[in-house]
């Protein structure tokens, strides 16, 4: 195998996120937890006070968003069993899914030469003179799914009861989308293409900041990008200043 620059860019990029990956995931459980409403003292919350504090969160807005949410990831193992509901789900899918890449193909500059829906498939056919293939353009609908963006962003400009409705099917969008790319990301042909550990790695990193996003802005008195952030840099700082003294105090 060649190592060329982009591959070993693509490494090291891979390898320092996996790094601060500790902090963003703790922070993410944390944000998760600040959703939920229920405050986490040690190893595992006191039942009656979760218990408790689960009861005020199903009169919150985020509660619908979690049921939506438990829906879609059970659409995304079990539709299939469902004939109709199973082949519109696989369509709305496919067609989102190639969208997104075509949509990022011509913000990268390149030109569609074909774009098809078959029952087996679809693809996305893209060509620009005396350049490469974007890593962005090819990992975009595991980074950006099409609609649970548009959720959000009708979900924001909404209030009262039409607002619960388009938060119930952005957590249905959500929850499918993060089903169906824990399940299918490591036999995915878009993200071998780039490097697999590369792209998981990306994935994973952008899909805890879209959900903490969501959160944010179903219920932002509970959850925070801003929060997030600075939770995850500062557990990683302690975390890998840990690492390094005790390295440093095995070459003394």
């Amino acid at each position: 195998m060649v190592v060329t620059r982009y591959r070993a860019a693509k490494w090291i990029v891979g390898a320092v996120i996996a790094l601060l990956m500790p902090g963003f995931i703790a922070a993410f459980l944390g944000q998760v937890s600040s959703f939920l409403g229920v405050a986490v003292r040690g190893p595992i919350p006191e039942p009656s006070s979760a218990i408790e504090s689960l009861w005020g969160f199903s009169r919150q807005l985020g509660f619908i968003l979690v049921l939506g949410g438990s829906l879609g990831i059970l659409l995304a193992f079990k539709a299939e069993r469902i004939p109709r509901i199973g082949a519109l789900a696989w369509y709305v899918h496919l067609v989102g899914h190639e969208l997104v890449h075509a949509l990022f193909a011509k913000l990268c500059g390149y030109k569609i030469k074909q774009f098809k829906f078959t029952r087996q498939g679809g693809y996305v056919s893209y060509h620009k003179p005396n350049a490469r293939g974007n890593f962005l353009i090819a990992l975009s609908p595991y980074l950006f799914p099409l609609f649970p963006i548009l959720l959000i962003l009708i979900a924001a400009a909404l209030r009262g009861p039409a607002q619960g409705a388009v938060v119930f099917l952005l957590g249905a969008a959500l929850g499918s989308h993060l089903a169906g790319t824990a399940s299918e990301a490591l036999d995915q042909y878009d993200l071998r293409q780039v490097g697999l550990f590369f792209s998981v790695m990306f994935v994973v990193l952008v899909n805890n900041w879209l959900v903490v996003f969501v959160m944010a802005v179903v219920s932002p008195a509970r959850a925070s990008v801003t929060g997030f952030v600075a939770d995850a840099l500062a557990i990683d700082a302690m975390y890998l200043g840990l690492v390094a003294r005790f390295f440093a105090g095995l070459l003394r």
